[in-house]
């Protein structure tokens, strides 16, 4: 039952950070910013990934239909883990690392900042961006969505990475950048979308179990995609 209930938060969480695409923005001005460093704040990356149906039949069924569907989701988040486990895929540490070689390739020297995120600050922004050492600006980044996402329960598995991300100056607290970057994103969503590569689509969980290289393959080309197409905002 407990694993229901994780599912089932996890689910409102996703759904709820989904519905958010009226989130203000900033575009970067680079002349403007006068930014020759920053320090990356601690990031929020979920604590497991997610296999998401958008339109599940379970849907259609009430409540009953909702705790089906959130034993589904349950259970694949954990196929997804076990696959990882299989691969020796660390996705935090794959983010991590991606969003630093990114920005060093568009020329934007960057320094991690030490310590860990608040618990109740994963899906939102810090309430104060931290400062490092010789840094201009302080990136804050959160994942929203991290794992695979099919539109219908007849439709194809799709590698998806959803994050936000804002940059603040350091000597005035001014915002310098605001926005949201999708791989693989809705229709209509307000984001920087990224399309995602039809080289990773996966008919079923079946398939998705069968070829476990090919799905963390998947998810690092999607992280790698995201992150570089974040790094293009400050080129």
């Amino acid at each position: 039952m407990s694993r229901i209930v994780r599912a089932l938060g996890m689910i409102a969480v996703v759904s709820l950070l989904a519905a958010c695409q009226s989130m203000p923005t900033q575009g970067y001005n680079k002349s403007a910013s006068n930014i020759h460093s920053v320090g990356i704040a601690p990031l929020g990356i979920p604590a497991q990934p997610v296999v998401q149906i958008l339109a599940p039949v379970g849907a259609n069924f009430g409540l009953i239909g909702g705790l089906i569907e959130a034993g589904r989701a349950a259970d694949a988040s954990k196929e997804l883990q076990d696959i990882f486990g299989k691969t020796g895929y660390d996705y935090r540490k794959d983010v991590a690392d991606s969003l630093s070689m990114s920005l060093a390739a568009a020329s934007l020297p960057v320094s991690s900042i030490a310590g860990d995120r608040p618990a109740k600050e994963q899906f939102k922004f810090l309430g104060t961006c931290p400062s490092a050492p010789g840094a201009d600006a302080c990136l804050d980044v959160f994942v929203t969505f991290f794992g695979y996402m099919a539109a219908g329960a007849t439709t194809d598995y799709v590698p998806t990475v959803k994050l936000t991300a804002r940059m603040v100056r350091n000597s005035d607290s001014k915002l310098l950048f605001q926005d949201q970057v999708e791989y693989n994103s809705l229709a209509g969503s307000k984001a920087i979308v990224v399309q995602p590569s039809d080289k990773y689509r996966f008919k079923d969980r079946d398939a998705m179990k069968a070829d476990p290289q090919r799905v963390t393959a998947g998810m690092q080309e999607a992280v790698r995609a995201a992150m570089d197409e974040l790094a293009k905002q400050f080129m």
